[in-house]
């Protein structure tokens, strides 16, 4: 089962690592409407290679130009959604 609250801890702990801005405003607690940190959209096609690196070496886990919704790439809880709706598909 993917737990999506550990989840989102592992991509706010990384955010902290990249430091600046992105790091400051998921540690400040920006909150973007679903109620996860706020995050600029180019952390979160970061924050997506980084896990789908760690998955699955060389293969992409999200095509982003078929992401419907772009809004989902503006918060921790949209990205890890993303990501594990990617990961239930690629377990199938």
């Amino acid at each position: 089962m993917l737990d999506r609250a550990a989840l989102q801890q592992t991509l706010e702990e990384l955010c902290a690592q990249l430091g600046g801005p992105s790091s400051a405003a998921v540690v400040g607690g920006d909150l973007h409407a679903n109620g996860t940190a706020r995050i600029p959209s180019l952390v979160a096609v970061w924050l997506i290679g980084q896990v789908s690196e760690a998955y699955a070496p060389g293969r992409k886990l999200v095509k982003l130009s078929q992401v419907q919704d772009v809004d989902v790439l503006r918060s921790i809880g949209g990205v890890a959604n993303l990501l594990i709706r990617a990961i239930r598909r690629d377990m199938e």
